[in-house]
């Protein structure tokens, strides 16, 4: 069972927690990759954490933000730490000391990760992570936030699994065809990505990616930590993926890493090469953004039943021009 709660129930949880918390939750630091960290990891520690009067979280520079909301870190090195097995396999758990600089206190527990934790999502669920609480990273506590951007791209473009990095000149035909609808949108990403099209987000700290997310209508790249870090703040994804474990990987952005399984807002494309052609894709976001109507049009269309989930339609007026942009969705596997 996952939730997914605001800052608001988070404390009220916490209050109404019975038997009362006590002690101290020492965790990590995680090891793995970044999709794993975000859904097999820190919402497993926010769900501890309501059981303990204090939380500390070991964790790399820049990742304090995933934490913020329930616990305290502590920010260490991690280049000695075998810090790229990307689900923790083969990782030697450094001693409690050589993480935190001091001996575990009493009445303190430490969870490091390991493999058999971070499998979870591969096996079976309910019997390794049985409960994890997320929480909406973005969002503005005065209300939730306004949509500003249509759209976001990620272009990976690394040298580990560089199958995965899409072609330059793909970005550029399916940025061509977009043009053509007038999107709004900007490149997001680590230091390690190329730039696309719009405003140059890349780099930015992870809470400004979490905020920019959280005001943006859909975001476009192979898979990738972006991609899953999109679910989490509300921002619909476009992606593609090419492993051989198709039905896995597709059951992951759906249910397993996805925070409304009941309602997913994410469309996972299957491509064995990790190659689609950039027609492939602008048609799909042209599925989404399906249909745009400006003021004169609006008088003759018919009214649209309720959304029956945060994909099934998207409606957004625009600063410079009224428009609604309709989103329908359709699971390309069944």
């Amino acid at each position: 069972m996952t939730t997914f709660v605001s800052i608001g129930q988070m404390l009220c949880a916490q209050q109404a927690q019975t038997p009362e918390p006590e002690g101290t939750l020492y965790a990590g630091p995680f090891v793995g990759e970044f999709g794993h960290e975000l859904f097999a990891w820190q919402g497993r520690l926010r769900h501890l954490s309501k059981q303990y009067n204090q939380t500390i979280v070991a964790c790399k520079a820049g990742q304090e933000y995933l934490y913020h909301d329930f616990a305290s870190y502590l920010t260490i090195d991690l280049s000695n730490l075998d810090a790229f097995k990307w689900r923790c396999q083969s990782f030697q758990t450094p001693s409690f000391s050589d993480v935190f600089g001091h001996a575990l206190p009493e009445n303190a527990t430490w969870l490091p990760p390991n493999k058999p934790l971070i499998d979870y999502h591969w096996n079976q669920p309910e019997t390794i992570w049985p409960e994890q609480s997320f929480f909406r990273y973005g969002q503005n506590l005065d209300g939730p936030p306004s949509l500003e951007w249509d759209i976001a791209f990620h272009a990976r473009s690394r040298s580990r699994n560089p199958e995965r990095n899409w072609p330059p000149d793909r970005w550029e035909q399916l940025v061509d065809t977009l043009d053509e609808i007038g999107l709004n949108g900007y490149t997001i990403g680590g230091t390690d990505s190329a730039y696309v099209a719009g405003d140059d987000m890349r780099g930015v700290s992870l809470q400004e990616t979490c905020n920019l997310l959280a005001r943006t209508a859909l975001i476009v790249g192979p898979a990738s930590g972006p991609i899953h870090l999109a679910n989490l703040c509300g921002c619909a994804a476009l992606t593609w993926y090419g492993t051989p474990y198709d039905e896995r990987n597709h059951k992951r952005f759906l249910t397993d890493w996805n925070i409304d399984p009941a309602a997913p807002n994410v469309l996972p494309l299957y491509v064995p090469d990790w190659l689609p052609s950039a027609e492939e894709i602008a048609d799909a976001v042209g599925m989404i953004f399906s249909v745009i109507y400006d003021d004169e049009m609006m008088e003759d269309v018919e009214p649209e039943p309720e959304p029956l989930g945060p994909f099934d339609v998207i409606r957004k007026e625009r600063v410079d021009r009224s428009k609604v942009v309709r989103v329908k969705v359709h699971d390309p596997l069944v």
